[in-house]
């Protein structure tokens, strides 16, 4: 299951922490069995980690970034898996030291963290895959990440973007999320990354009209673990009917590459 493999292991208390503030904290086997059979029981999360894995397209030998990686699930969860070189990236030292714990536990030691900010990167390397999920809504600098993690980007790799679109319903809820901006448009995206000399070469909504019924449901189930256990699958795939496209979507995916 998405990230549950790696946490489960875990034999020490990890603290996940949601964009709205909410902490899970891991300390009890009870939590960790729960973890291996369901996987993190988070619709919208669930919902992007399936378009990053199922896009970013690593093999052995690869390096990959995963910036703004918060306590590194996608870094430590591909070079688990992997045969390559993971660096994950956050300006947040309480997570950057759950992702180091749980590489430590799990003896990863193809995965390295270290704190740094994108809008001034100092890192004397290139890397063939480089995440950036639901990052730069929180940048206020925002092109200015995008032009830094162009310059990281070997000439035929690729960068996998996740973030919110800009809609009346991230508008409001800016501030319980910390967001600076509400997200973005199709358009207003595709003109910062040309800006960085970047294209784009898949795009992708996600969480329509039946994916935003399951997370709300979702998101209400989570104060009663047990609760969320239980609705967790029911409501997942409720979510996999936005296969029909009903209204605009919540969130945005991109993968784009140099020009």
């Amino acid at each position: 299951m998405p990230f549950g493999d790696i946490l489960s292991k875990t034999r020490e208390n990890i603290t996940l922490t949601a964009a709205d503030g909410k902490k899970a904290i891991i300390d009890s086997n009870l939590k960790r069995l729960a973890l291996k059979i369901f996987g993190i029981p988070h619709v919208e999360m669930r919902n992007r980690a399936r378009l990053i894995i199922g896009n970013i397209d690593i093999k052995e030998g690869m390096s990959l970034l995963d910036a703004g990686t918060g306590p590194g699930l996608y870094a430590l969860s591909l070079a688990y898996k992997n045969k390559i070189s993971a660096m994950g990236i956050d300006l947040d030292v309480k997570k950057l030291k759950d992702a180091e714990k749980i590489s430590k536990v799990l003896d990863i030691k193809n995965v390295s963290f270290q704190k740094a900010d994108l809008t001034k990167l100092k890192i004397n390397k290139k890397f063939d895959r480089i995440i950036c999920s639901d990052v730069l809504e929180h940048i206020e600098n925002d092109q200015l990440a995008i032009n830094n993690l162009s310059k990281l980007l070997k000439s035929n790799g690729f960068i996998l973007f996740t973030f919110p679109a800009d809609t009346p319903d991230s508008r409001r809820d800016m501030p319980l999320f910390e967001h600076v901006r509400p997200g973005y448009t199709f358009e207003m995206f595709k003109d910062k990354l040309e800006r960085a000399g970047m294209k784009i070469d898949k795009f992708q909504g996600y969480t329509y009209f039946f994916g935003r019924i399951a997370w709300k449901i979702n998101h209400l189930t989570q104060k009663i673990p047990a609760l969320s256990a239980i609705f967790f699958y029911p409501l997942y795939l409720l979510s996999f009917l936005d296969i029909i496209k009903i209204g605009s979507p919540d969130g945005l995916f991109f993968k784009v590459s140099k020009k």
